[in-house]
């Protein structure tokens, strides 16, 4: 593996160096490293150092690096650390591995995710530890104690709260394993340490029961209506089964026929945020890439007249001062400006709070659309279905549903036909 040094020395900031790693069948990939050397508390020297795509994330990582040194001297347990082999950490693997994503047939939203993974999960822990190094006890200690034990904070304070449920932790994982796989191929890691690993398992929160959450979804919009909530329609188009980042991106024009007697829905792009963190973008594309049509019901179309009479009034107001690109959206704020998924979220949280229910991730009620509709008779055909659902775990929540419902029939007959020959005498 070669590397090569081209020296960058900022006034007051020590020495910073732009390096170039290369990678086998891979565009080279640059870094900066910031240097500083520190005295120990026996008064030798030693180098630190900190990697990062940019200049100041260079420096961001190295102050990172020194405090854990100091830290570490503090708590008596420099002298004792395994020495490590030198060459490409995991950090540096896995921002190479992240760069060469972009010549991948992968959306800025799937490599954005990839990179929060590792960036937020994965770097803290083992990011310094050399490629070459890296063991499946660490990792088993990652995964199976780090993560499990990472908590959510509540206005700056540590809460009792997992921060990340199973779901998350298993992405986390096959995000790592995907990297790590690909360094086997590239030649620099001989064997993948995570395939020694059990991945996180996949299963449903048991406090996310999801038919019991129907009778509560149903409640709370039947409240909000009455109420004329605020964002009564907005919310309760999520029982069509929509995606959050395509409900937020419906734009006018995604509406047909309103005033007819067959108004329909389509379902053709999404909200998204720019890799480099900078803003949102609507994306011309649902996540499998196929739009989707769906006729809406009387009791949408009555949801939507009443909004749109007042989404209409703000478009009069002075306030009314939208960007070119999110000006036809149907979901808006008062300003013109989008709403985004944090701020549906936040929204979302403010709502349970209004009405005093439990708190249940927003993306539940798509699952439970998916059960209303296999509990209805006749039953929906199945086109219907995966017209409003696509793919993922809530059509993955349909088929169940509608199994158990079909198998009840021909089992409470064979439940019988059992029972006359145990019982015949």
């Amino acid at each position: 593996m070669g590397e090569q040094n081209k020296p960058r020395r900022e006034k007051g900031t020590g020495a910073l160096y732009l390096r170039t790693r290369e990678i086998p069948g891979e565009k080279d990939y640059e870094f900066y490293q910031a240097v500083l050397e520190v005295k120990t508390e026996t008064g030798k020297r030693k180098r630190i150092t900190g990697n990062g795509a940019t200049k100041s994330l260079a420096q961001a990582k190295l102050q990172a690096n020194i405090n854990k040194f100091y830290q570490r001297e503090a708590e008596g347990t420099v002298a004792v650390r395994r020495k490590k082999s030198s060459g490409m950490t995991v950090e540096e693997w896995l921002d190479a591995w992240y760069e060469s994503l972009q010549y991948r047939r992968l959306s800025e939203t799937v490599r954005r995710k990839y990179k929060g993974f590792y960036e937020h999960h994965i770097v803290p822990h083992v990011g310094d530890t050399p490629l070459a190094d890296l063991h499946e006890d660490q990792l088993e200690e990652l995964f199976g104690t780090t993560l499990v034990n990472k908590r959510k904070k509540i206005n700056g304070v540590e809460s009792d709260q997992p921060l990340l449920g199973n779901s998350a932790r298993r992405n986390i994982y096959k995000t790592l394993n995907t990297a790590l796989k690909r360094a086997v191929d590239k030649g620099l890691i001989s064997r993948n340490p995570l395939a020694l690993v059990q991945a996180p398992e996949l299963k449903q929160d048991p406090d996310e029961n999801v038919p019991s959450y129907a009778h509560i979804v149903l409640s709370l919009m039947k409240r909000m209506r009455e109420d004329n909530y605020p964002d009564y329609c907005r919310f309760f188009f999520m029982l069509l089964g929509v995606r959050k980042a395509e409900r937020v991106a419906i734009s006018l024009t995604n509406i047909r026929g309103l005033k007819t007697k067959n108004p329909t829905l389509v379902i053709s792009q999404q909200i998204a945020r720019h890799a480099d963190g900078s803003g949102w973008y609507i994306k011309p594309a649902t996540k499998n890439g196929k739009d989707r049509m769906l006729p809406l019901p009387e009791i949408f179309v009555e949801a939507l007249n009443d909004y749109l009479k007042v989404r209409t009034a703000w478009t009069k107001s002075p306030n009314w001062k939208p960007k070119r690109e999110f000006e036809d959206l149907l979901f808006i704020h008062e300003d013109g400006s989008p709403i985004t998924l944090n701020q549906d979220n936040t929204d979302w949280h403010k709502l349970l709070d209004h009405y005093g229910y439990p708190y249940f991730r927003s993306h539940l009620v798509r699952h439970v659309a998916a059960t209303v509709l296999a509990d209805q008779e006749p039953p929906v055909p199945f086109q219907v279905i995966q017209n409003m659902l696509g793919n993922g775990v809530a059509m993955t929540q349909y088929y169940a549903r509608i199994s158990a419902k079909q198998m009840k029939t021909p089992l409470t007959a064979y439940g019988e036909t059992i029972a006359d020959r145990v019982k015949k005498k």
